[in-house]
């Protein structure tokens, strides 16, 4: 719930100030913390499901299943859109300020990502959907039974997302490196170098955060082949889900509104506004 509470103040603030929509890193962040706050929802519900062993038809699942791998592709893509138009703003800056990094640029590389993300999962989602034919049929909405309805679909579709995630990565430390050498390099704008580099490092932490999650499933289903009762089980299922989905989800929004002053000013005027009401 705090996590929820967290994305939903730093989402509100970004929405309710329209000075803040001309800047493109306010929009990447909104469309970032937006994927975040969804996703928490959906996973929580199905992860309710799961716990309590409550059958869904397969259909549900699987839709329930490619809007969840949507919000968070399109997540780490808005990070990994945020650091590039940090490198863009200090390493090119009269393109930068020719309209590459624009709201209306903001806004096409936006929506190119939502359908990038959309195409991805729905095209594995696809293929299983064929392949199962039961779409009616009634399963416990979790990823290891998705998982092992087809072994070559699931291998495919981990050696994609692997590259996904470690091309990201590597556009971050790609970026970082490159404001580093700037920084050291730059002696009349020290100090734009210097924040940008604070800032790539603040993109980096989060995207690390939204990666922590991966090792969610992998480490259930460690749990799972262990032998735990069935409280144990139940018991350790939660306290992952909430170390490796839930706490990044709620570290990030508080980093952003504590680094950016714009933000900062924002939260405090929304808390004393509902603290004084």
């Amino acid at each position: 719930m705090a996590s929820v509470s967290c994305n939903l103040l730093v989402v509100l603030s970004i929405s309710f100030k329209p000075a803040l929509w001309s800047q493109t890193r306010y929009l990447f962040l909104s469309s970032s913390l937006f994927s975040d706050l969804t996703l928490l929802l959906i996973s929580t519900t199905m992860l309710t499901f799961t716990w309590n062993r409550i059958c869904m038809p397969f259909l549900i699942c699987i839709t329930l299943n490619t809007m969840g791998n949507l919000l968070f592709l399109s997540s780490v893509s808005c990070v990994v859109a945020m650091t590039a138009e940090r490198y863009v703003a200090i390493c090119h800056p009269m393109r930068y300020h020719a309209g590459l990094c624009g709201p209306q640029m903001a806004t096409l590389v936006l929506s190119f990502i939502w359908l990038a993300s959309l195409s991805v999962p729905t095209f594995f989602t696809t293929l299983l959907a064929v392949k199962t034919r039961e779409v009616k049929r009634l399963i416990v909405c979790e990823i290891q039974n998705l998982e092992s309805f087809d072994q070559f679909y699931t291998s495919i579709k981990n050696i994609m997302y692997g590259c996904f995630f470690v091309s990201s990565s590597l556009a971050v430390i790609f970026t970082y490196i490159q404001l580093t050498l700037i920084s050291r390099r730059a002696s009349n704008d020290f100090g734009a170098s210097s924040r940008a580099l604070q800032t790539v490092t603040l993109h980096a932490i989060h995207l690390a955060l939204l990666l922590l999650s991966l090792f969610q499933s992998p480490f259930m289903k460690w749990l799972q082949n262990i032998g735990l009762q069935k409280l144990a089980l139940k018991g350790a299922y939660i306290v992952v889900f909430v170390v490796l989905f839930v706490l990044p989800r709620l570290l990030s929004p508080l980093i952003y509104g504590m680094r950016d002053t714009k933000l900062r000013q924002r939260l405090k005027r929304q808390v004393f506004w509902a603290i004084s009401t």
